[in-house]
């Protein structure tokens, strides 16, 4: 995969992650169809930059990104009195987020604060209130069948983006990060996955220190990220893509 592609996933994947676990700052109010709200940002200057359909858990929505030559600030300003919202700011961090509602249609906006002083990306999903209720309920099954799940771990959040055959999936389990990474380097390498990062003369899998380990097979990559979660449990992130997708 590309450098670029595989940055551009990473950056949706993260904010779909943002985006449900803010889920319960929730506004809602009426104004006219949700279905305008692609008109009505175009109208504040958002180009769109990338469209797909996307799976939340186990809910489909509507995926669009709108990029902004425009300062934050200002924005965010015309966001809020163009959707009337009032609680939809970066605080201290450089994502904001709300939803709203209206008729079936809920709608939620991420904002992303770029490095530039005039650059905002804000990325707008789209579901049917069934649908939505569906993405906000943590997925009683693991859902990407592609990858082996830790023995025991209970999944919490998934996303799927059909335009480019790419998924990810978040779980919490009994064990230390080490742990983990050991039986995702044995299990991988078992079923033909190799390792795109260990160096030659070490065994296949996450190195020592390293946040993420990447394994290729065929036409296949995934990414295996583990952290500590609570005490004596670990946090693992799974990403799985097919290359050669658009």
């Amino acid at each position: 995969m590309k450098h670029r592609a595989r940055k551009h996933l990473a950056l949706i994947c993260a904010l779909l992650v943002c985006s449900v676990a803010g889920s319960s700052a929730r506004v809602f109010l009426r104004w006219g169809a949700a279905s305008q709200s692609t008109r009505a940002l175009q109208g504040l200057g958002g180009k769109i930059a990338y469209e797909a359909t996307v799976i939340i858990n186990g809910g489909k929505g509507d995926l669009a990104v709108f990029n902004f030559d425009r300062a934050p600030s200002d924005l965010m300003t015309e966001l809020r009195k163009t959707f009337g919202v009032k609680q939809f700011g970066f605080a201290q961090g450089n994502t904001a987020i709300t939803t709203f509602g209206a008729g079936n249609r809920m709608v939620r906006l991420i904002a992303l604060r770029l490095g530039g002083a005039d650059r905002t990306l804000v990325f707008k999903i789209e579901q049917s209130r069934t649908e939505f209720r569906l993405s906000n309920a943590r997925p009683s099954t693991h859902l990407l069948s592609r990858l082996p799940a830790y023995p025991g771990s209970e999944p919490e959040f998934f996303v799927k983006d059909e335009n480019t055959a790419s998924s990810l999936a978040i779980s919490t389990g009994d064990g230390s990060p080490e742990d983990v990474r050991e039986f995702y380097s044995t299990r991988l390498t078992a079923a033909g996955w190799t390792s795109a990062l260990a160096p030659k003369g070490r065994t296949p899998g996450l190195l020592e220190n390293q946040s993420m380990a990447v394994y290729l097979k065929d036409r296949h990559i995934c990414c295996v990220m583990v952290s500590p979660d609570r005490a004596g449990t670990s946090r693992i992130t799974l990403l799985h893509k097919t290359q050669g997708m658009k």
